[in-house]
């Protein structure tokens, strides 16, 4: 579990409380892709339950005009699967990423200044980037630009391909927030747009076949 704040990945699972700095790796053969990243054994929901309470208390928080506690960071929790086909005996990995976005805030909304302007410039630009990656996809582009933030680069292989994505988007029914509502409502509408297209059937012969990962799924909030 892992949070990106102001642009540095950091490990929410470790015992270092300073938070050490991870860096993103795109090797695309096993999922992990953040390889320093702490990785710790789970038999069932509650255990995963129970991590992501203890990386939930290390997350970078903080109080503005509109939240005594508001989280200033996003966080991503991985879920790695390994299972053996007992027919031929090959590996298979697959993954599945829990995403939490930090909320996207006009600055002069929530007063902030310092260091809480500096992390909300972060997260509207971060936000921004994927904004810019759903438009190209959405597009059908030929370059998409995952490497201009961060979120982008972590989750590049769960945004296109064979990923599955389930996005949840969360918004005020105050009336004060009617402006920030409107701005999240149309950057689903975006999201909606994007076809990845139909999953295709892997096929291979006994004598190919080879043990590759299943394409890993996303799931927004």
């Amino acid at each position: 579990m892992i949070e990106i704040y102001n642009e540095q990945v950091r490990d929410l699972l470790g015992t270092d409380a300073s938070h050490k700095k991870l860096d993103i790796r795109n090797n695309g053969h096993n999922g992990f892709n953040i390889p320093d990243a702490s990785v710790l054994p789970v038999n069932s929901i509650s255990d995963v339950l129970d991590l992501m309470n203890s990386g939930q208390k290390n997350r970078t928080v903080s109080s503005t005009a509109l939240n005594d506690c508001i989280s200033r960071s996003h966080s991503v929790l991985t879920v790695h699967v390994q299972g053996t086909d007992c027919v031929s005996g090959c590996s298979l990995h697959s993954y599945l990423h829990l995403v939490y976005l930090a909320g996207s805030e006009r600055v002069d909304k929530p007063e902030v200044t310092g260091d809480r302007l500096k992390e909300a410039q972060h997260i509207n630009k971060s936000l921004s980037s994927l904004g810019d990656v759903i438009a190209a996809l959405a597009q059908k582009n030929s370059h998409v630009p995952y490497r201009n933030s961060k979120l982008t680069q972590l989750l590049q292989d769960s945004l296109g391909g064979q990923a599955k994505i389930l996005m949840f988007v969360h918004i005020s029914p105050e009336l004060d927030l009617y402006g920030e509502t409107l701005s999240t409502l149309k950057f689903a509408k975006r999201v909606a747009t994007i076809e990845l297209g139909a999953a295709r059937v892997n096929k291979e012969s006994t004598e190919v076949r080879d043990c590759k990962f299943e394409p890993c799924d996303l799931l927004w909030s």
